[in-house]
């Protein structure tokens, strides 16, 4: 993704985390692309945890939960965590059905999931690197992001 402002998500980086919220429903089209520029992002700099804040958004359809599990598979894989905040019942009861529910945590708001995050530890999978050993905890590719 180049260094302009994202169009359909915001995005609010901290030291250790980032909050991405998707202004507008993840339904497979450039939103959804955007949503995984960034997050691919995010994850090149190392960061400990996303919160993705889907409280502007009342559904999400499969192509924006893949971008879900994108998200988690990227972060875990090297002992970073995705939690997820403020999901429209809609959405929280598809996580149920799909049994994703039980790969995200999720909370009622974006301040009890950065809590949440800062408690977690990170810890690299045994056989993977981590983004100092790999170069990626210094890029700045998120430089376009809003801090």
């Amino acid at each position: 993704m180049n260094k302009q402002r994202p169009k359909y998500t915001s995005v609010r980086v901290g030291d250790s985390f980032a909050v991405i919220r998707p202004e507008v429903r993840l339904v497979g089209d450039n939103e959804t692309d955007e949503f995984t520029a960034i997050v691919k992002q995010l994850d090149d700099q190392g960061l400990a945890f996303i919160v993705v804040d889907l409280g502007a958004i009342d559904w999400i359809a499969t192509p924006g939960i893949s971008t879900l599990v994108d998200a988690h598979k990227r972060f875990t894989a090297r002992g970073g965590h995705v939690l997820l905040a403020r999901l429209d019942k809609r959405i929280h009861n598809m996580l149920i059905v799909a049994k994703l529910s039980l790969i995200f945590d999720v909370y009622a708001t974006v301040e009890a999931a950065i809590q949440a995050g800062q408690r977690k530890s990170v810890s690299v999978p045994e056989g993977a690197q981590s983004a100092d050993e790999t170069g990626a905890g210094n890029s700045d590719a998120a430089s376009g992001l809003a801090r």
